[in-house]
């Protein structure tokens, strides 16, 4: 199992093809979860998931889904959550 299958309680980074803007978000989950998340609320168009599904209702933009990578590791949510509001 590679390290983006298994790693937990990371930053990760989403962007979109079509614009500049970039997603960063904070989980305690598995990385390959969360991006199955992404992608199912993606695909069900669930904006109340994230501002990431928001973005791509409101645009149309199509979604860098499949290159998801993580962004940085921390185990203490509240640093996480630092990181995932500034950045």
């Amino acid at each position: 199992m590679s390290l983006r299958t298994t790693l937990k309680y990371s930053l990760n980074k989403i962007s979109c093809k079509e614009c500049s803007k970039t997603y960063i978000s904070e989980s305690k989950r598995k990385f390959k979860t969360r991006v199955k998340e992404y992608k199912k609320a993606i695909a069900q168009l669930e904006v109340q998931k994230s501002a990431l599904v928001e973005h791509h209702k409101m645009t149309g933009h199509d979604i860098a889904r499949d290159d998801a990578s993580i962004y940085g590791t921390c185990e203490n949510v509240g640093k996480r959550r630092v990181h995932e509001a500034c950045s």
